[in-house]
């Protein structure tokens, strides 16, 4: 009981000195924000968050409801990036208000930080004229309970706010919802979605692809299964009575933008028939190795689900041949057909973040 007691009163005597600091600050300034961001989809840092980031910077809360003084800050997107006007009272205390415009950063909480450190250089204490801060943006004095009940009531509920927001960003940057959010050090995606072989098999092939990606702010590494075949029989002179098939197993490493990828490919392929004996290909045979280039198209439709387009060249390093003898005369054999060293293919599909 007494050990119980002695920490009570500590711990309101040191919230009481805490809160008598806080009283007779040094010199600070203080503002209210205007904070205008892009849509959820950006995942851009809440006004919570821009204000803990500042905070960070001052070493105190600068952003009040009380100030007189407003920080405007409006993000926006320029060529896939995200840049900030910023504009706030001139902390010289003289002149029309302080405007700027922050570097471009390739991701919206990037930005975020870039507007802390940039306000904090811009209003801190060497900014002042004379020392002082002016008026329009010195912070009001501070309007504090010191009961105990009121020490005792607030200070949980502070650290409580203060812990699940930091505890929401830890989430968002070490990539618990990598698959929504595009500031995370690396997301998992998974996607499916039909295809279609345009050149490269006898006739145009129909099929789908499965992909396993790994994305990072600027870079995608790849691993796309894909299967088509003729859906109808018959091709070559003289006709044969069959269709074909084709495998693709493609590697693809992706310089990766908000919208578009660009993607070397490597790939290996398997070319089947389907046809009546003797006609016959082999594993061996219909086996061939690929280099090419993919380029994607994405859109996000919510903070896990993009939809994506892909276009397909690859250069195949073998040719290969589908010849046989001929069913009405068993003793000649003809080249039913040859593969190009081209194919082309088109795929459509949705990918979903693994981890949201």
């Amino acid at each position: 009981m007494v050990r119980r007691t002695l920490s009570l009163f500590f711990a309101v005597i040191v919230s009481a000195v805490a809160l008598r600091a806080e009283a007779t600050p040094a010199k600070r300034i203080a503002v209210r924000l205007d904070y205008q961001a892009p849509e959820p989809s950006h995942f851009c840092p809440s006004s919570d968050e821009l204000g803990f980031m500042l905070a960070a910077e001052f070493g105190y809360a600068a952003v009040r409801d009380d100030a007189r003084g407003v920080l405007t800050v409006h993000v926006r997107v320029v060529d896939d990036k995200y840049q900030a006007e910023l504009s706030a009272p001139n902390p010289s205390g003289t002149g029309e208000n302080w405007r700027w415009n922050t570097d471009k950063q390739a991701t919206c909480r990037e930005l975020a930080y870039d507007v802390a450190t940039t306000v904090g250089i811009a209003f801190g204490p060497r900014a002042w004229a004379n020392g002082e801060p002016p008026e329009t943006l010195a912070a009001p004095p501070p309007v504090i309970d010191v009961r105990p009940s009121a020490v005792l009531r607030e200070r949980p509920r502070l650290v409580a706010k203060y812990v699940s927001t930091v505890s929401r960003t830890n989430r968002e940057t070490t990539g618990t919802t990598a698959g929504a959010n595009a500031d995370t050090p690396m997301q998992m995606e998974a996607a499916i979605g039909p295809a279609v072989t345009l050149y490269g098999l006898p006739s145009v092939a129909i099929g789908g692809s499965g992909l396993l990606a790994l994305r990072w702010t600027r870079f995608a590494l790849g691993l796309d299964m894909r299967g088509a075949v003729m859906p109808m029989a018959g091709f070559g002179t003289p006709q044969l009575d069959a269709r074909a098939f084709l495998f693709t197993a493609s590697l693809l490493p992706c310089a990766a933008t908000r919208f578009i990828d660009v993607c070397g490919s490597l790939n290996a392929s398997i070319i089947g028939l389907d046809a009546p004996p003797p006609i016959v290909v082999s594993a061996s045979d219909g086996f061939s190795l690929g280099v090419g280039a993919r380029l994607v198209g994405r859109y996000p439709l919510s903070s896990r689900f993009t939809l994506f387009g892909s276009a397909d060249i690859s250069g195949q390093l073998r040719s290969i041949t589908i010849a046989g003898p001929i069913l009405d005369d068993p003793a000649q054999v003809a080249t039913y057909w040859r593969s190009t060293y081209l194919r082309l293919a088109l795929g459509v599909g949705i990918a979903v973040g693994v981890f949201e």
